[in-house]
């Protein structure tokens, strides 16, 4: 019910990281986070297994739907993902399953 948004400058984020260690991994809207999120445990983002238990289930699906859509919050909000001595393949990471080759070459720029 609270707000926590902010604007975030990324290319500094990237480039303090890079100092600590850190390399970039992707750059990606909040929709496609999500949505490969909820698919890696649901297997169907219109059925997501984080709902379950939940009092009132219709009214957290209209929340994450709103987090999710394109014209509202999906698209506004990204998530920086980083990583310190890992080799991962951006394929394998659930979050990353939509992301495109342009939005892991989007960090290059960044």
């Amino acid at each position: 019910e609270q707000d926590i948004s902010c604007h975030v400058n990324f290319s500094h984020l990237v480039r303090v990281g890079k100092e600590l260690g850190l390399e970039p991994l992707a750059w990606l809207d909040q929709q496609r986070s999500l949505a490969g999120l909820l698919t890696a445990h649901a297997g169907n983002p219109d059925a997501p297994t984080l709902l379950n238990g939940l009092p009132d289930q219709a009214r957290a699906l209209r929340q994450l739907q709103t987090l999710m859509h394109p014209e509202a919050l999906g698209a506004k909000f990204h998530w920086l993902w980083q990583t310190k001595g890992l080799s991962l393949d951006p394929g394998s990471m659930p979050a990353l399953k939509f992301a495109t080759p342009r939005d892991l070459r989007a960090l290059e720029t960044i």
